[in-house]
């Protein structure tokens, strides 16, 4: 899986992080299709999530979130 992910990271001139993160959120994001069809479904006990738009993880975000008592 990793020699996969850095073959695409390559390929995609992108480092491996963001790579790895945009696969892990593909695969637990529902698609469109799924929402109009209804399919909500789970994979291994995981509830996809909801297809939304990427938002980058900064210390700021991560005290915010603290701060709210989301944690």
């Amino acid at each position: 899986m990793l020699e996969a992910a850095r073959e695409l990271a390559r390929r995609e001139r992108k480092n491996l992080g963001e790579v790895i993160s945009a696969l892990a959120r593909r695969g637990l994001a529902v698609s469109e299709e799924d929402l109009r069809t209804g399919v909500e479904g789970s994979f291994y006990g995981f509830r996809p999530l909801p297809l939304r738009k990427p938002q980058i993880v900064t210390d700021d975000l991560v005290d915010r979130i603290r701060d709210q008592g989301a944690c």
